[in-house]
């Protein structure tokens, strides 16, 4: 595939992308973030509901949109999220689209994305073990722009016996520093 190829095909997804987002930004009310979850297997996205909270107070936000291609999102952010939010379930292709977006062009100062990998190049997961730091602090620091020792997260609380929220949680069970 030739350059021109590559960027034709990149600017399609892009467009793509932009169509979806200033549908959901067209929509937004103030105060509110928008917080992209790529990868719907991933420990990012424990630690990425873990300091939601924290984010959204550090950074003054009152309510938070929540992208997902996952459907536990439904099950699992009541157990990790005190804050105002709303789930928007799309599929895996739209989610990519606007990661796409995003990875090319600045879209709005109220758009993250939780992951340390996600969009392509983002290399924060690199840094885990340099000097004792844990992917719990990669994440919240890199990715939430948080000062570590400030903040605490909400201590997950579940006594019900779902096993696939039972699973999503005992992402809190593993090594802090496994990616």
């Amino acid at each position: 595939m030739v350059l021109e190829e590559i960027i034709e095909k990149k600017l399609k997804v892009m467009k793509k992308g932009k169509q979806i987002i200033q549908k959901i930004l067209s929509k937004l009310p103030d105060k509110t973030a928008i917080v992209v979850f790529p990868d719907s297997g991933s420990i990012d996205n424990y630690y990425g509901l873990l300091y939601l909270d924290n984010f959204l107070q550090n950074f003054h936000y009152e309510k938070v949109w929540i992208i997902t291609a996952s459907n536990l999102f439904e099950k699992v952010v009541p157990v990790l999220v005190d804050s105002d939010y709303k789930i928007i379930n799309m599929n895996q292709e739209d989610v990519d689209k606007i990661i796409t977006l995003f990875s090319l062009t600045s879209i709005n100062p109220a758009f993250w994305v939780a992951s340390l990998s996600i969009p392509n190049g983002r290399k924060a997961a690199n840094l885990v073990g340099i000097k004792g730091l844990t992917y719990e602090e990669v994440f919240a620091v890199g990715v939430y722009k948080l000062l570590f020792n400030n903040f605490q997260p909400k201590t997950p609380i579940y006594l019900g016996d779902d096993p696939e929220i039972l699973k999503f949680l005992n992402f809190s069970q593993r090594k802090r520093y496994e990616k």
